[in-house]
């Protein structure tokens, strides 16, 4: 089966549309919500040599999106997508599934803290199809970076506490509804002050109200998605990285921004953009 996240349908499934409505609001991700089965289907985990790491976002059946630094020296990947739940993974559910990594591509232009993490994202292939049901679909990729955004949700499953007091790991997927920030200059100073580095040409800034990061350890990679005007869920970034510890103290998070590389993102895929990211208008009748 051959489909594409942006040309919206693969058979009667559309990018973007989950099986469950999102209709929780949480706190940020440090303090999140359980999602629900279906609710995030192209949410995935990835296992590298064997243990758990950084998230991922399906978008087609052979490709997932994480970020750069979650693959620098990578052996033997695999991704699970289809479970909220990681305790259940190793013995899937029927639909759960386990799927093995063929290839990676970070961005040529990642460097690391060297350069301010610019462009960490990079591009997984399966080497077997991921197949769609309720719990994994692929999510639509955006194509531009909006002065704001009313629905965005970032999900993985990160630490919930400050990693200082040792709190575990969630079992469940957690979800939190984020703020875009868009006030670049105010997010960079903030990001040089407290981290020493600059906010990259790549980044998106994510609102951080209240004394908590919106991610933590183990959210790294995963997506961040905003409802568009067609009611479609568009991977608009990848969480890149924040404050250490997980402490924000009003420091925003960084995500890479899907839409500045998504010339890339279709170079390395062969995902062609048509009238992306919205519905599929009815068929024209015949005229009498």
């Amino acid at each position: 089966m051959s489909c594409s996240a942006l040309s919206l349908q693969c058979g009667d499934i559309e990018c973007g549309v989950p099986s469950v409505s999102s209709t929780s609001v949480g706190s940020y991700v440090l303090f999140g919500n359980d999602a629900t089965p279906g609710e995030w289907p192209w949410q995935a985990l990835f296992y590298m040599d064997g243990s758990s790491g950084c998230g991922a976002t399906l978008i087609d059946p052979y490709y997932a999106i994480t970020a750069a630094h979650c693959v620098e020296s990578w052996s033997s990947y695999m991704i699970h997508v289809g479970e909220v739940k990681e305790s259940e993974m190793q013995g899937a559910r029927d639909d759960g599934q386990r799927l093995y990594v063929a290839q990676v591509w970070s961005h040529p232009d990642y460097r690391g803290s060297s350069n301010s993490y610019l462009s960490d994202i990079a591009i997984v292939r399966l080497s077997q199809p991921a197949n769609y049901n309720a719990y994994v679909r692929p999510a639509c990729l955006a194509t531009e970076v909006k002065e704001s955004f009313d629905n965005c949700y970032v999900t993985g499953w990160g630490y919930r506490e400050d990693i200082h007091l040792n709190a575990p790991v969630p079992d469940h997927l957690q979800e939190v509804r984020v703020d875009i920030n868009v006030d670049v200059d105010r997010c960079n100073k903030s990001i040089q002050a407290n981290l020493g580095i600059n906010v990259p040409a790549t980044g998106i800034c994510v609102e951080n109200k209240n004394p908590y990061s919106p991610s933590c350890h183990g959210d790294s990679g995963g997506p961040l998605v905003c409802q568009n005007e067609y009611g479609r869920w568009e991977l608009v970034g990848v969480t890149s990285f924040g404050k250490p510890y997980c402490r924000g103290d009003q420091i925003p998070a960084i995500y890479q921004s899907v839409p500045y590389h998504i010339d890339w993102i279709m170079e390395k895929t062969g995902i062609q953009i048509n009238m992306a990211n919205r519905p599929t208008p009815p068929p024209i009748p015949d005229q009498p």
